[in-house]
């Protein structure tokens, strides 16, 4: 067990691709927590105390093993002090039984930036979860199901930076659509050199 909790001033902590297993105790001055790339990483909901994070502002917990529960735990107050910019939850092992997106991601208006790469979901799922974010600035669903009609939706939601790496079923049209209107898009068909997700590494029979 990592225990940070007497780094009073601690605002900062990458403990990205570390081999993490438990959840580290944390200090409530955390603002920027990257956990990703941590594919056994897991925490009980109920460990998690509800000012755990108070001031958080960036969150990457992608490819970890991290739910539904827990993720709502550790965002819970950065979301009501309207403090949560950026968060990064696509590929971990979540949501392979769906349950309404409201209650496996935690929606916010403070939210600007997301990441959703890798997320195993259907098109209407992916364009539900983004809706919890209505004031999106950044979105990143590289490598998901998505096609033009997510495409559209990020678009009139005001969304101005779009990441459709390795997005198979997205067409140039709908890019050039984007790209019409102003949109930053990132966009490339799959290639077989692409890297995948840590869960698709590690759990890859799985899919």
């Amino acid at each position: 067990m990592v225990d940070l909790s007497s780094w009073k001033s601690l605002e900062y902590l990458d403990l990205g691709d570390t081999q993490l297993g438990n959840f580290p105790t944390l200090p409530s001055t955390i603002k920027h927590l990257f956990l990703n790339d941590n594919p056994h990483l897991h925490a009980e909901p109920n460990k998690i105390e509800p000012t755990f994070l108070p001031n958080l502002e960036t969150l990457d917990c992608s490819a970890t093993f991290i739910g539904a529960e827990t993720l709502k735990a550790l965002t819970a107050e950065s979301i009501k002090g309207s403090h949560l910019k950026k968060l990064a939850i696509g590929n971990r092992l979540s949501g392979v039984v769906a349950v309404p997106v409201e209650e496996e991601f935690p929606a916010s208006e403070s939210v600007e930036d997301l990441s959703l790469a890798y997320l195993i979901a259907p098109e209407h799922r992916t364009i539900q979860t983004v809706s919890l974010y209505p004031n999106l600035k950044r979105l990143d669903v590289s490598a998901s199901k998505v096609t033009g009609v997510a495409v559209k939706h990020f678009v009139n939601m005001g969304v101005k930076y779009l990441n459709l790496t390795e997005c198979p079923e997205v067409s140039g049209d709908a890019v050039e659509w984007a790209r019409g209107l102003g949109v930053d898009v990132e966009f490339s068909f799959p290639s077989r050199s692409s890297r995948p997700g840590a869960f698709r590494e590690v759990y890859g029979g799985m899919f």
